[in-house]
């Protein structure tokens, strides 16, 4: 399983890297993504759902951390931002499969279907 941590805001060489490391684990065509966005109480447990949920096909999924969603460009933000989502899905067509709240992020069982269709979407 792999975790990918974005760099916080916090010097323009940070948002470009953080920008460059989040386009690359999109764009990677064997791969799903689990994005996870914030830092706060919850984003612990969250992780450690995404990232456990990611090891059982660990060969496809990923779980990208986004500590801080403002490195993001603002074309990134538009297309995968957190809107009012903690987690989101990015599928092999590199859109959104599914958001899922606080709450849900928590859920093995919503994090996993949120894997699954993110698998489903595109790729051919």
């Amino acid at each position: 399983m792999s975790l990918i941590v974005l760099p916080r805001n916090g010097d323009p060489e940070n948002a470009e890297k953080a920008q460059l490391k989040f386009e690359a684990a999109i764009d990677d065509p064997l791969t799903v993504l689990m994005v996870v966005y914030g830092e706060n109480k919850d984003t612990d447990r969250i992780l450690e759902v995404c990232c456990a949920r990611a090891s059982v096909k660990a060969a496809i999924r990923r779980v990208v951390w986004i500590p801080d969603p403002k490195v993001l460009s603002a074309k990134q933000r538009a297309s995968y931002g957190p809107k009012t989502s903690a987690a989101a899905s990015i599928g092999l067509d590199n859109k959104i499969a599914r958001r899922l709240t606080k709450s849900r992020a928590k859920v093995p069982i919503y994090v996993e279907r949120a894997f699954l269709t993110a698998e489903s979407q595109g790729g051919e």
